[in-house]
């Protein structure tokens, strides 16, 4: 069984509203997995066979594998309280869900979001 390559970038927001204005223009800019410096030398084909556990194929290139992980800083900010995770949370799902069609494009398949907070513990 080949397994298939996975790309992970991970990006640091000064803020929700700077994620809003550049998530967009940073993935086009910045995701990048053919030119990684561990990047296969020829892509997989076939990473699991029509009778694995959960029967689903993965056919290489295209199918949706990398991995997007977003951290978004509070530094400068009001502190932001508990209360307010949820409102970074529900404006990050609108800009994450607006670039759907592009996330899908770069065969990205999971989005994480990391609020780094005032006092060091993330949210």
């Amino acid at each position: 069984v080949e397994y298939p390559w996975r790309y992970v970038l991970m990006v640091v927001f000064g803020g929700i509203e700077a994620m809003e204005r550049n998530l967009e223009s940073t993935l086009k800019r910045k995701f990048r997995p053919d030119n990684a410096s561990q990047s296969p030398s020829k892509p997989f084909t076939h990473a699991f066979d029509d009778e694995s556990s959960n029967g689903s194929r993965v056919d290489g290139v295209g199918d949706c594998i990398h991995v997007l992980n977003i951290m978004v800083t509070t530094f400068g900010k009001a502190d932001y309280s508990s209360n307010s995770d949820q409102a970074i949370l529900d404006r990050a799902r609108v800009v994450i869900q607006s670039n759907r069609l592009l996330l899908q494009s770069l065969n990205i398949s999971r989005v994480t979001l990391i609020i780094l907070r005032k006092s060091g513990y993330p949210g």
